[in-house]
């Protein structure tokens, strides 16, 4: 199989992107049906390359013949084509969810932004230069606040606001780490500078480290740097929110896993000084616990489901960080695990809202009550995104939270159980306000609807709901594919040597 061929998958969804006003002129809704069916051809695609690289190992695609570290590469392994596929998924289903939806004024134009951000999304996953990752979270970063802002409606220009300052913020940390590195080692491709990271001084090593958590948590959705979810998740449309969940946050979570640990190295064995010794595992546990425990109580107090959702997408997150904080290959696996997981679940909750809301009139939780009454379907459909995500057992959370669970008590500290404690208790938080919307669904009330729902949203709800309890029968589905691309995590030399050839570490 020809690898080079992979750049099809970011190279396809930018042409459509910029071809799509064309579309749009012969008819609004065949833009919607070219991304549907572009997504359609990523994820196929995707997936047959995976097959191939978890059987023969990872791959580069050489561009344009110039070999790295001179020339740009795409770096496919099995965790960037798994989290690819995961990418192109939630963009198929929520494309076909959106040609449903009748709104002729925008729909060439949401398209093409959406083509854009999952294009960018699946870049990020793929590439092995620092500055292309840093030009596709940028062009994620664009895309993700137009969609934002899509709904034309005062809250959605004040979340598109919050995330466009956060963005800025984070993109301006990551050009300057980006900058020190390239002053320092002369070069921006990742193998290489995982090569010679150890030739920068500790000093500024951990100060381009910072900086570099700053520039990709924004969209990893990690304490500090999360502080435009609520406002920006409340202020988009709920289907444009399973994108936000599904697709940046997926990309934002590689970002920290390929470039803290197989780029620089900081492993549980490594530590990088500063002012004495910085130990990033045992921050990022920190950081992890933070924005769960942030992120469930904020949920429990919320009434908009929209909201309750999103804090629960940022609590989610905050249960990845901590997997990867862990630092063995049981919970990196967990974490890789629970990174599919949520994208399906979130996204199977957030289109279910979104019908919901559409059906009642109102994204109150208070006046949803009743509401399983009148479509026990959609009440039953979400429940099961609900225990997807709380990790009910024989549902898909499940198996990847006892991964992460039994990662930290192999890891067998004070403060890992510590830590573990904490994000054991915030999990019962998320049990209580996911079974307080049930509950209200299922109460004996009246309800009034006002609108039909599509039946392209019943089959997008449908076919996520059947990936959740799949998943949650057959966990085994995935193993290999976990086992691999976890260990492909820690193995610097060999993605080094992929990248740059055998003799560059004689």
């Amino acid at each position: 199989m020809n690898m080079n061929y992979a750049l099809l998958l970011i190279a396809v969804p930018l042409a459509v992107a910029f071809l799509q006003p064309l579309f749009g002129m012969i008819g609004k809704k065949i833009t919607k049906w070219v991304t549907f069916l572009t997504f359609a051809f990523n994820f196929a695609y995707a997936i047959s390359l995976l097959n191939f690289v978890t059987a023969n190992g990872p791959q580069i695609a050489v561009i344009g013949n110039w070999r790295p570290p001179f020339g740009i590469n795409l770096y496919l392994s099995t965790l960037s084509l798994f989290l690819a596929t995961i990418i192109y998924f939630v963009g198929m289903i929520v494309s076909f969810y959106f040609i449903g939806i009748k709104d002729k004024k925008i729909d060439d134009k949401l398209s093409l932004v959406m083509l854009l951000v999952v294009g960018a999304a699946g870049a990020i996953v793929m590439t092995g230069d620092l500055f292309n990752m840093f030009v596709f979270i940028e062009i994620l970063s664009i895309g993700t606040a137009i969609l934002i802002a899509s709904r034309d409606k005062g809250m959605s220009y004040k979340g598109a606001l919050k995330y466009m300052i956060f963005g800025s913020i984070g993109s301006a940390m990551l050009l300057f780490a980006i900058g020190f590195t390239y002053g320092t080692l002369g070069t921006l491709n990742l193998a290489e500078i995982a090569l010679r990271f150890h030739e920068i001084n500790p000093t500024l090593a951990s100060f381009i480290v910072l900086l570099f958590t700053g520039g990709v948590f924004v969209e990893a959705e990690l304490f500090p740097f999360n502080m435009w979810v609520p406002d920006s998740y409340e202020g988009a449309s709920p289907h444009i929110n399973a994108i936000l969940s599904g697709v940046v946050s997926t990309a934002g979570i590689y970002a920290i896993m390929r470039v803290f640990m197989t780029v620089f190295g900081i492993n549980i064995g490594d530590k990088i000084l500063i002012y004495g010794k910085l130990n990033f595992n045992a921050i990022l546990i920190a950081i992890g616990v933070i924005t769960t425990i942030i992120g469930e109580l904020s949920a429990l107090t919320q009434k908009d489901i929209k909201k309750i959702l999103a804090f629960s997408s940022m609590a989610q997150m905050g249960v990845i960080a901590f997997a990867i904080g862990i630092g063995n290959q049981t919970a990196l696996t967990g974490g890789i695990f629970h990174l599919f997981n949520h994208a399906i679940s979130k996204a199977l909750l957030f289109l279910v809202a979104a019908m919901i809301i559409r059906n009642v009139g109102s994204s109150n939780i208070d006046d949803m009550e009743g509401f399983g009454r009148h479509n026990k379907f959609l009440a039953i459909i979400f429940a099961i995104g609900a225990f997807g995500i709380i990790g009910i057992p024989f549902f898909n959370g499940f198996w990847s939270k006892m991964y992460i669970i039994d990662g930290a008590v192999m890891r067998s500290t004070p403060w890992t159980y510590f830590a573990l404690s904490f994000i054991l208790g915030a999990a019962l938080v998320e049990v209580f306000y996911y079974f307080r919307i049930i509950y209200k669904m299922f109460n004996d009330k009246k309800i009034t609807t006002k609108n039909r729902i599509h039946p392209f949203a019943y089959i997008s709800v449908i076919l996520l709901a059947i990936v959740v309890l799949t998943v949650g029968i057959y966990p085994s589905l995935f193993s290999n594919i976990l086992n691999s691309a976890s260990a492909g995590i820690f193995d610097r030399v060999h993605y080094i040597t992929t990248v740059l050839g055998m003799g560059v570490l004689r």
